[in-house]
């Protein structure tokens, strides 16, 4: 329900202020974009992502990808089918230079209606062993499993490469970056550019999955 409120708050705020034929100033650009990704990017709900000190290549191509139908979502394809391009590098410039907030997450919730991953239930005894996981995960992979390591693309901080366009990860909403990997899982997500994040996500356990995201919604 609260996601539809905001997705109608959104809409209505483009009627306002309308981006069609012209590079809005920032303020107008983003101006549908606060209800579910919050002041300056920062989101209050998990399930949205924050978009503050994300790369801007990242970010544009994303808004891209949207309005051609290459990332699937319905609230953002409708949202971005009439921006220009101009504009969409306004609303990337504009998250970029914003500072992103830590929220620190608690240990997740494992799926209990996913069958494959029924072993990975309770897999973590507390949290410190969680997010030693996570970390180990994030830096080395796991060579058992020919899960790479997530710095390699996307550093050793979790800042991301801005000229590759690999995105930032640290203090991402731990519950967004749990549906992104799985999405790019299952292959409902493809639009990165080499494949690799399927790749490497169908390699990867709800567990790891879940200690990953949460070492980095928490990364100092």
């Amino acid at each position: 329900m609260r996601k539809l409120v905001f997705t109608f708050f959104a809409v209505l705020i483009l009627q306002i202020h309308p981006l069609t034929g012209f590079a809005a100033s920032a303020e107008q650009a983003v101006a549908g974009c606060v209800a579910c990704h919050g002041d300056k990017g920062n989101s209050v709900a998990p399930i949205f992502p924050k978009l503050a000190g994300q790369n801007k290549k990242y970010l544009a191509k994303q808004l891209r990808d949207f309005k051609l139908h290459l990332r699937k979502n319905p609230t953002m394809e409708g949202l971005v089918a009439g921006i220009d391009d101009k504009t969409i590098d306004t609303i990337a410039a504009y998250y970029a230079a914003q500072q992103i907030q830590a929220t620190p997450t608690p240990l997740p919730d494992e799926d209990e209606d996913d069958e494959d991953d029924e072993s990975d239930s309770n897999a973590f005894s507390n949290t410190e062993e969680l997010l030693k996981t996570g970390h180990e995960l994030y830096l080395s992979g796991n060579l058992e499993t020919r899960v790479p390591a997530c710095s390699a693309c996307h550093a050793p901080d979790a800042m991301g490469n801005p000229l590759a366009g690999f995105p930032s990860l640290k203090n991402q909403h731990a519950t967004y970056l749990v549906a992104t990997l799985k999405q790019f899982r299952e292959g409902e997500r493809k639009n990165d550019s080499t494949g690799m994040m399927h790749m490497s996500a169908k390699r990867m356990s709800t567990a790891e999955i879940n200690a990953v995201s949460t070492y980095l919604a928490n990364l100092k």
